[in-house]
């Protein structure tokens, strides 16, 4: 079997699973990526360039690659889907990228499992430090955040990020329909969570056209952009949804790692920890709805 070398080849492994996805079902035990013959890796988030790995440290991070696995089929892209992206070069000259949340096996997408990032990972500064203002300086203009808007991997192009709830309610008091890429000026309502653990924290919300998502981390894991990076990798986090209208996967469904549930005028959806265990789901299911005054155009609790 040779591996294809075009803009985005396919390793042995995945070819392998290429087949499983003209019909038959996937073998989740097989290594997504194929990892014989790796002579480089290098990572690029949305904010960075291509970072390649010490080659000190390429056998961890080989090592760290063959732990991941496709999981459930993509039902619809979510906010923070593959914002950081993984180059493979082969010794033979040939080479594979791919996000590292979701990977297409045929015209199916799959999300990515994976063991907890190694702690090298967190050397490579993907994300710029919050403290530097040379870095900050640099980053381009147009985006709430301050950070790049450039063109993601499976991300919508629609999507802006804030780093507080008080930074994301300031917005839409003020957006401006002329110039809001993620048409938030027209957002009239959202879902926030109040079920979610004592010890997790507030880190990023992301929010677009289609959906707002709220995620929180331990505290411990919020201690810098690495960290939460790193903790995001290791799905430690909850991930809390908003959509903006109803979808036919909603409807009280309870699934491993998520729960999907209705609103009379949303759908809703909670993405659990990797491993997170509780015996009261539902109670993860707890939100208040914050509303728009047409008086003020300010979002408050209903």
């Amino acid at each position: 079997m040779v591996k294809k070398a075009v803009n985005i080849i396919a390793c042995v492994t995945l070819i392998t699973l290429l087949l499983a996805g003209c019909g038959e079902k996937i073998d989740k035990d097989i290594p997504v990526f194929e990892t014989e013959g790796i002579s480089t890796v290098s990572f690029k988030s949305v904010v960075s360039d291509w970072l390649m790995v010490p080659s000190d440290d390429l056998p961890v991070f080989v090592e760290w690659l063959g732990t991941f696995r496709a999981s459930e089929k993509v039902k619809y892209f979510i906010p923070g889907d593959n914002q950081v992206e993984v180059r493979i070069e082969y010794s033979d000259g040939t080479f594979f990228e791919n996000g590292l949340s979701t990977i297409r096996i045929g015209n199916t997408d799959y999300r990515i499992t994976c063991e907890n990032a190694p702690e090298e990972y967190l050397k490579l500064k993907l994300w710029p430090d919050p403290d530097d203002t040379e870095t900050a300086e640099k980053q381009p203009e147009g985006n709430p955040s301050g950070k790049a808007s450039e063109k993601r991997w499976d991300y919508p192009i629609d999507m802006v990020r804030f780093s507080n709830l008080e930074e994301f309610l300031e917005y839409l008091k003020t957006a401006d329909e002329n110039t809001d890429v993620a048409n938030l000026a027209s957002l009239e309502f959202f879902y926030y969570p109040t079920g979610i653990p004592e010890g997790y924290i507030l880190y990023k919300i992301t929010a677009g056209a289609v959906d707002i998502g709220f995620w929180f981390l331990p505290a411990e894991d919020c201690s810098s952009e690495d960290t939460k990076l790193a903790g995001e990798a290791g799905q430690k986090h909850f991930q809390f949804i908003s959509f903006r209208d109803k979808y036919e996967t909603a409807g009280g469904n309870r699934i491993t790692n998520k729960i999907i549930w209705e609103k009379s005028d949303a759908a809703l959806m909670m993405y659990l920890p990797k491993g997170y265990s509780v015996s009261d789901r539902d109670s993860l299911c707890e939100t208040v709805k914050y509303v728009r005054n047409d008086d003020t155009h300010a979002f408050e609790m209903e």
